[in-house]
C-alpha cells in the first residue's frame, strides 16, 4: 500500500475509535439529590457509595444487572438540596430498554446540627423504572433520596430511603 493510503486508513481508525458498535460514549447519566424531609436536622450526611447498576428489560431480575462505574463514591447529601444535584455516573451502555436501577450505599456518617452523631439505617433496594437508552442521546436518571426521622417511634432513629427515581429529559 502507498503511504498516503496508509495514512488515510490510520486517520479513519483514529477518528472512529475502538468503541463497541452501537454504544455512544457516556450515553447514561445518574444524578443524586435529597428530598427535604429530615435533611434539615443534619449539618452533614455523608454517604459512601459502592455501586450503581441498571437492569435490561426481558431478563430475570436476579440476573443481568449491568454495573456502572461511579465517578463519585462519597458525597454529603446536605449539599444537594433545593435544586442542587450531583452527577455520580457517566457511562456508556448498550442502547435498549431497561426496567430497573439500583444504587448501593455502604455507609452513612451523620452529624446533627447540634453536633451529635446520628445513626442512619440504609434501606435502598432496586427500583423498578421503565426507561430507554438511545444511541446518540444522553439518558439522565435521578435518585431523589430521603432521610426520614422516625425518632418519634420508640427505638427508632433516622432511615435513608429512595423517595423516587426519575428519568429526566428523556
Amino acid at each position: 500500500m502507498s503511504s498516503p493510503i496508509c495514512a488515510l486508513l490510520l486517520l479513519v481508525i483514529a477518528v472512529s475509535g475502538c468503541s463497541s458498535p452501537g454504544v455512544t460514549s457516556n450515553n447514561l447519566e445518574v444524578w443524586v439529590w435529597d428530598h427535604r424531609e429530615a435533611i434539615d436536622d443534619f449539618s452533614e450526611l455523608r454517604l459512601s457509595l459502592s455501586a450503581a447498576a441498571v437492569h435490561p428489560a426481558g431478563q430475570r431480575r436476579p440476573e443481568g444487572w449491568i454495573e456502572l462505574e461511579l465517578s463519585v463514591t462519597e458525597l454529603d447529601l446536605t449539599q444537594y438540596i433545593e435544586g442542587e444535584k450531583v452527577l455520580i455516573v457517566q457511562a456508556a451502555v448498550m442502547p435498549g430498554h431497561y426496567d430497573a436501577i439500583w444504587l448501593t450505599v455502604d455507609q452513612v456518617k451523620a452529624t446533627l446540627k447540634n453536633g451529635q452523631l446520628a445513626t442512619v439505617a440504609i434501606f435502598l433496594e432496586p427500583v423498578a423504572l421503565d426507561f430507554r437508552v438511545n444511541d446518540g442521546r444522553i439518558t439522565s436518571l435521578g435518585f431523589d433520596l430521603v432521610a426520614l426521622d422516625l425518632s418519634d417511634h420508640p427505638g427508632q432513629g433516622y432511615e435513608l430511603h429512595v423517595r423516587e427515581v426519575v428519568a429526566m429529559g428523556n
